[in-house]
């Protein structure tokens, strides 16, 4: 692919130079914020983003360049940017390290002159709850800077720790997410996150009950399983995909009380400690259960489950820190999106 910079994207930003501008970062920060977008087509955008997968510094720019716009084009672009950022899209190794520090770069100048940039509504998504602001807050390494963006920002603790435990409206958005993807999602039946305590009535209240595979994530205390009812060769069955540690007995008589009430003739227990290296993982793994078990509607889930397990547990140290901060940043997409269509629907 030739260099960004040699291409039409380059001639409509930069239209009397055939080099970046070295101005001032004010006047960088103005040229970030005001560039000319009425150029871009859907084909120069994914070019951009190809290029921006594949570590162009300057096509990552553009793109920040036009995910600062507010609009349709403006959401488009930092959708993708995102897409790239959190791995959704493949790319060179490092390329959303890259992607952190040119937006921790914009963030300082804002930072530094924030009452003139507010005052002509300059960074809008970046001091806002956004993909962008989420993008350049995972960049930040001094402690109380990154606490306090997330506390006025995003109304979190830390929107970005390794280990924060992930609430039911976002497993819920995931959950809804990873079954619209899947070709087969009319074989499935989602249920919101709910209390092991309500489970049973919830299920009780169900018509047509056995008709699908249904599909629920249940809260058994600070940490989360999934539960399923699905029909194999005729026979009803209940299973439960427990990454952490073996449920107690209490929590094991209140689930096989649940699927004998279902009408379940037999309820199988797939569990591992998977939270190794993703703490507080939980809800990760229950979302990982449902993608997988809708991408193979046809074959028995307990194997396909055990098959998560056991692969999981064969990945290093390494890629499984990799899968907990690959898997939280795309599952803050995800409910991102929820949002955004909840609040277009009001």
């Amino acid at each position: 692919m030739p260099n960004i910079t040699n291409t039409l994207v380059h001639q409509i930003y930069y239209p009397d130079t055939n080099q970046i501008s070295q101005a001032s970062q004010a006047n960088q920060l103005d040229q970030f914020c005001n560039g000319r977008i009425d150029g871009i087509t859907s084909e120069i955008l994914d070019t951009l983003v190809n290029a921006a997968a594949a570590g162009d510094l300057d096509s990552i720019e553009f793109l920040y360049n036009i995910a600062l716009q507010e609009g349709k084009l403006g959401k488009v672009a930092e959708d993708a940017l995102f897409d790239v950022f959190s791995l959704k899209i493949p790319g060179k190794i490092g390329v959303d390290k890259q992607i952190q520090q040119m937006g921790l770069q914009l963030y300082q100048i804002f930072a530094n002159d924030r009452d003139n940039y507010n005052s002509i509504n300059m960074l809008h998504k970046l001091s806002t709850q956004s993909k962008l602001a989420y993008i350049v807050g995972s960049a930040i390494t001094n402690t109380t800077d990154r606490l306090n963006l997330s506390k006025f920002v995003f109304n979190e603790p830390d929107i970005w720790g390794s280990n924060r435990m992930i609430n039911s409206d976002e497993l819920g958005s995931g959950m809804q997410a990873v079954l619209k993807d899947s070709k087969k999602s009319k074989n499935f039946s989602l249920n919101y996150p709910m209390e092991l305590a309500l489970l049973d009535s919830q299920i009780s209240q169900k018509e047509a009950l056995w008709n699908k595979t249904e599909c629920f994530a249940v809260n058994t205390g600070e940490h989360w399983i999934f539960f399923a009812l699905y029909k194999q060769n005729n026979e009803k069955k209940a299973l439960v995909f427990n990454s952490w540690h073996s449920l107690d007995k209490g929590i094991r008589k209140k689930l096989a009380n649940v699927a004998t009430h279902a009408g379940a003739k037999s309820l199988t227990y797939i569990e591992k400690d998977l939270q190794q290296s993703v703490p507080n993982g939980c809800a990760l793994f229950v979302i990982k259960a449902i993608e997988k078990i809708a991408e193979s509607p046809d074959e028995d889930p307990v194997k396909v489950l055990k098959d998560v397990r056991d692969v999981f547990l064969t990945h290093s140290i390494e890629e499984q820190e990799k899968f907990n901060f690959i898997a939280r940043r795309q599952l803050y997409a995800m409910h991102m999106e929820k949002e955004s269509t909840n609040e277009s629907h009001s």
